[in-house]
C-alpha cells in the first residue's frame, strides 16, 4: 500500500488487514505491518494507492480482541 502521513511523508509498506473501525468521524485500517513486525493503525483517507500482492496472509493469535486493541490505541491520541 502508498501511504501519506499528515506530514506529507509518504511510503509503501504490505500489510495484512485485521480491522477497520469509524473513530471521531475517521475511518482507520488496522493491519499486520511486514515491515516492521507489528501491528499499525492507517488513516484511510491517506492511502494513496494499494495492490493486492500474492503473499501468504500472516494470520495473528486469534485470542486478540482488536476491537479492544484499537480502544486502547486510540486513547492515546
Amino acid at each position: 500500500m502508498h501511504y501519506r502521513t499528515f506530514n506529507q511523508r509518504e511510503f509503501e509498506v504490505t500489510c495484512h488487514p485485521y480491522y477497520i473501525k469509524l473513530h471521531n468521524n475517521r475511518w482507520f485500517l488496522l493491519a499486520w505491518t511486514k515491515q516492521y513486525n507489528q501491528l499499525g493503525y492507517y488513516t484511510l483517507e491517506r492511502i494513496v494507492t494499494f495492490n493486492k500482492e500474492a503473499v501468504p496472509y500472516i494470520c495473528i493469535n486469534k485470542e486478540y480482541d482488536l476491537g479492544e486493541y484499537f480502544d486502547a490505541i486510540t486513547l492515546l491520541e
